[in-house]
């Protein structure tokens, strides 16, 4: 994956911003160390994040991020230009190989998308308080592929410690070559972390805008969702929204490998070469969700609370009690001090300033 391609889509993402007026924050972004293999895990709302968020973890550390895709966009051409920007496809047979490699050097952070499509509704707690997401008619919870792959890029990196610390190194060589790695260095030198972040949108509204009028004359028959969500995605570019991206603190995987559980699995000893062919997928399960369930609590902690959030929660908990305008600035009015005084919620700027 060539770093020529990116160069490229960051001189046309370089071109889109000067298209994009939305004013796009991020925050936390010295978060990032050098001495990390990141794993970036976010929220989905809209097609925009699968752009603006490389570009923007590029523009302010000058990393070249890597994302999963969907199988059905690597058709063609466009499947070519995705492959050659960093995208893997979903269906790819060396998918795993090449993200646990990448993240055992160290050279470029992954983004993945746990809630596996876009949520529009953003109902993502069940009645029991668990995490989930609503797709293809039915709920389910978040994907944990983010975790499993952190989880076992991280065994792999002890277990080539191990093999380093082993008088004979017998079979280091045939690891280092397995992951492409060109020394032992790059990998010792890193640790397998993940950085949640949230996304947020200021003010979402739906409207005409260039986005619908050019799908309307570029495809015929184009369906009402697909104008629906575009009239979303299309106001959100212009001069009138806000796009807040928040970086959380980066969350060791180490702490959910060095446990008394996985004890005799890390214990440097001649099975060593053997357990790097262990199916660290389904051995690290309970684990990954675990893992899953902390960081999407911190993705969605991390919402930058704006005015929309206080208008509807209002609305939603007066339910069909009436109340007059003066009331219902009252009560706006406390929301937003309460929320200031209690320092614990992310609030937009015009919250921060009122």
């Amino acid at each position: 994956m060539g770093s020529f391609a990116f160069k490229a889509t960051k001189w046309t993402l370089d071109l889109a911003t000067k298209i994009i007026k939305a004013d796009v924050r991020m925050h936390n972004h010295e978060a990032i160390q050098d001495d990390m293999a990141i794993v970036f895990v976010v929220n989905h709302f809209t097609r925009i994040e699968t752009l603006l968020l490389p570009y923007e973890i590029h523009r302010h550390t000058g990393k070249e991020v890597w994302s999963l895709a969907h199988a059905s966009l690597f058709m063609g051409r466009i499947g070519d230009y995705l492959r050659s920007v960093g995208n893997i496809s979903t269906a790819d047979p060396d998918r795993d190989k090449i993200m646990v490699s990448s993240l055992l050097s160290g050279r470029n952070p992954w983004i993945i998308f746990p809630e596996g499509a876009m949520i529009k509704d953003k109902k993502v707690i069940g009645p029991k308080g668990e995490y989930e997401v609503f797709h293809d008619g039915q709920r389910r919870p978040p994907h944990t592929g983010a975790a499993v792959l952190a989880l076992r890029a991280e065994f792999y990196r002890h277990k080539l410690r191990c093999l380093s610390a082993n008088p004979t190194q017998k079979g280091l060589q045939e690891v280092l070559n397995k992951f492409q790695l060109q020394s032992l260095e790059e990998a010792l030198d890193k640790r397998t972390v993940i950085i949640p972040i949230n996304i947020t949108y200021y003010p979402l509204r739906s409207r005409e805008n260039f986005l619908v009028r050019a799908a309307r004359g570029l495809f015929e028959g184009i369906s009402e969702r697909m104008i629906e969500e575009l009239s979303v995605e299309g106001t959100i570019l212009s001069s009138e929204s806000d796009i807040d991206i928040t970086l959380g603190n980066p969350i060791d995987i180490r702490e959910y490998l060095e446990t008394e559980k996985f004890a005799p699995l890390l214990a440097c000893g001649e099975g060593d070469l053997e357990a790097l062919e262990l199916d660290t997928r389904s051995l690290f399960n309970d684990t990954a969700r675990d893992l899953t369930r902390d960081y999407m609590k911190k993705i969605y902690s991390m919402t930058t609370v704006n005015y929309d959030h206080i208008f509807s929660t209002i609305i939603r908990f007066q339910k069909h009690r009436k109340f007059k305008e003066r009331a219902y600035r009252n009560r706006i009015f406390l929301c937003i001090y309460l929320l200031r005084k209690m320092k614990n919620f992310r609030l937009h700027q015009l919250l921060e300033t009122t």
